[in-house]
């Protein structure tokens, strides 16, 4: 399956296959993009809350106002959900830190039949912490955090949602490493 875009190469339409579509497409960077705008505007109304109730006290004015304590919940959530988003789009980029000097001297194929073999046991690790995942938030799905009106289901839906995007990514790049080395061949 093939899909016309409009970048140009050499030979007119460049033709991009379902595969490398789906290794292109970044929702997770997006989706950590708009969490990091709402935590840095959720510090800034802590920090600006803080300092207004500090004038307060100062200047002796009898009005009780504290810092709302939610923003730090709200701050620790956002984080929490950014490093699982995160997960798949490093994965997209293969951006994950990595140990290089045994597959640097390896022949290229020699270095793909490697990756695969360590992909597809990625795959099956992650796909064991998603289960496992599943049966934590089913556990905790009733428990609430203190200061927010709503369950810790929504922190903890981060992780599957998180591993979602590593199994998608990782399952589209096996067989992307394995279509390049079958027309090596």
């Amino acid at each position: 399956m093939t899909i016309e875009t409009d970048s140009k190469s050499d030979n007119g339409l460049q033709k991009k296959s379902f595969i490398d579509k789906m290794l292109s497409t970044s929702i997770e960077v997006f989706v950590a993009s708009v969490l990091f705008i709402v935590v840095f505007f959720v510090i800034l109304i802590q920090i600006f809350s803080r300092e207004f109730a500090n004038i307060i006290y100062l200047t002796g004015i009898p009005i009780e106002f504290g810092p709302p304590i939610w923003t730090e919940e709200i701050a620790r959530w956002c984080w929490v959900w950014i490093v699982f988003i995160m997960l798949g789009a490093l994965e997209k980029i293969d951006g994950h830190l990595k140990v290089t000097f045994l597959s640097d001297k390896m022949s290229k194929r020699l270095h793909s039949i490697v990756t695969i073999i360590l992909d597809v046991i990625y795959l099956l690790t992650s796909a064991l912490v998603f289960k496992l995942a599943i049966e934590y938030l089913i556990r905790n799905i009733s428990t609430s955090p203190v200061t927010l009106p709503f369950t810790n289901f929504w922190l903890y839906v981060s992780l599957p949602i998180g591993l979602a995007f590593v199994l998608v990514r990782v399952f589209f790049r096996v067989l992307f490493l394995i279509k390049k080395l079958s027309s090596n061949e």
